[in-house]
């Protein structure tokens, strides 16, 4: 208990010294950190705050000493999205590979299908759409072994997401469906109807919408359907 306490307090230490931009004292102190999955965290922001300072090479440089395999492959595919919004593609394909091959070693399922799915976004974002749909399928397969159902449905939910931004539609509502729950999964639907009308596809993405049972949820998604296609 004491360890945990003083690791808590060490992550709010951090945070401030983030948000100051002392980067250096802020790594310092999250390689202090005992518990190795939150030293893994901390250290995974560190590395986040350093691409958004644009500093990569050091921001690479953290998130490649990270020694979770789950943390590590979330920075690496953070870094690399962030590598794309700054215009450093060069580096990027060759990132996410590496945090891909890092998921072979991630032993929770919960854990790789979520970091899968964090890879296969990456891949979308620098337009890399073969490797994207190939790691989302991963994603689920590795998501289909998860015994407990609201784990398995939040990775269906951000995966079926994923889908629907790379344009595939139907597969994203398959995986969709596969949510248990009713609320979840008809807030699943909603995200991939909106997602439908940012592609210009208002009648199917009206279709979906109209299958959602919760009244209020389906109102609230028609109406941004609505308004999107007045955009």
């Amino acid at each position: 208990t004491a360890v945990w306490w003083l690791d808590w307090l060490k992550s709010m230490k951090l945070k401030s010294h983030l948000k100051a931009r002392n980067f250096d004292t802020a790594l310092k102190i999250a390689r202090e950190i005992q518990d190795e999955q939150r030293r893994s965290e901390a250290q995974c922001s560190v590395a986040m705050a350093l691409m958004e300072a644009e500093q990569f090479e050091q921001a690479f440089e953290v998130a490649r000493s990270i020694e979770s395999n789950l943390w590590r492959a979330l920075a690496l595919s953070g870094v690399a999205v962030r590598l794309v919004k700054a215009g450093q593609l060069q580096r990027v394909s060759e990132v996410l590979q590496t945090a891909l091959q890092l998921t072979e070693a991630i032993e929770v399922d919960y854990d790789r299908a979520f970091a899968l799915g964090h890879i296969a976004f990456g891949f979308l974002e620098i337009g890399q759409e073969q490797e994207a749909l190939q790691t989302f399928e991963s994603a689920i397969e590795t998501a289909e072994t998860i015994s407990d159902h609201s784990r398995r449905s939040s990775v269906y939910g951000f995966l079926a997401e994923g889908l629907a931004k790379a344009g595939k539609f139907e597969r994203a509502i398959e995986v969709a469906q596969k949510i248990v729950h009713q609320r979840p999964r008809e807030f699943a639907l909603s995200i991939i109807a909106k997602v439908m009308a940012e592609h210009g596809e208002f009648e199917r993405a009206e279709e979906v919408a109209q299958k959602i049972e919760d009244k209020g949820l389906r109102e609230e998604t028609l109406k941004a359907l609505r308004q999107r296609a007045k955009a």
